[in-house]
């Protein structure tokens, strides 16, 4: 069967339904945890995350979807994954930045201002 094309409409892209039998798959892909945080799924509720957005590009096959919780795929959104990251980045350590309580948690090490590389669950190689 080909690639199912997202429809656009008032801006969105909404994507066809997947299969359960790839629902399945993806969802196994990480022991039902979210690819990014590492949290447990509930199979009813998980969302598909496409790792390259099929606006840029990317496809439905197997290898381009990732099991996701809501919170991640909603912070997702359209970006890609290095995109994503530093989007991540920049929103963090602007709240530390600019946020009163923040930078006392990190004036005595609670937290602290991350200038390296975020690593999701799936790179880690659980």
């Amino acid at each position: 069967m080909p690639p199912v094309e997202p429809l656009c409409l008032y801006g969105l892209f909404i994507m066809a339904k997947i299969n359960k039998g790839k629902r399945i798959t993806v969802f196994n892909k990480y022991g039902g945890k979210c690819s990014y945080c590492g949290d447990m799924l509930d199979f009813d509720k998980f969302h598909i995350d496409h790792i390259y957005p099929i606006y840029k590009k990317g496809s439905n096959k197997i290898d381009n979807l990732n099991p996701s919780c809501k919170p991640c795929n909603i912070s997702k959104a359209f970006y890609d994954i290095n995109e994503w990251k530093a989007e991540l980045l920049l929103k963090y350590n602007k709240e530390l930045e600019n946020n009163p309580s923040f930078r006392i948690m990190d004036k005595f090490g609670i937290i602290r201002k991350i200038t390296d590389n975020i690593i999701f669950y799936y790179e880690k190689g659980i």
